[in-house]
């Protein structure tokens, strides 16, 4: 479930063009949300989640979550930046929440599966 997007970089000076895919970096963020063991909990606890969805704070202090705050933080964003989560601010308040994508869904459920025969 990647969208391809051609970025074309023309250099004047060499004879060839230079063509990085979208669908790469989509997948280098999604190998990077995952390789935090914390992204690992936060998705498995929203996947815990009736409405699979939660704010900061309460997932924060819910206990499933072994790493500081600083580590919750960088995970949301990675798992953001991969398209696993999405997050709505209001701006009159402080509350951030956080719920899962459908691909987010897919992806923790596969997790789920494999964590169980291991």
């Amino acid at each position: 479930m990647f969208y391809t997007t051609v970025i074309v970089f023309i250099n004047p000076n060499k004879p060839y063009l230079f063509v990085f895919y979208y669908s790469f970096v989509s997948f280098l963020a999604l190998i990077q949300a995952l390789e935090q063991k914390t992204s690992i909990q936060i998705l498995l606890y929203l996947l815990s989640k009736k409405d699979q969805k939660d704010n900061v704070t309460s997932i924060f202090r819910s206990g499933a979550i072994k790493g500081g705050q600083t580590a919750m933080y960088t995970a949301l964003n990675k798992l953001e930046e991969a398209g696993l989560v999405k997050s709505h601010q209001w701006t009159d308040r402080s509350l951030r929440l956080i719920s899962l994508t459908v691909l987010g869904k897919e992806i923790t459920t596969k997790l789920k599966e494999i964590l169980k025969q291991g």
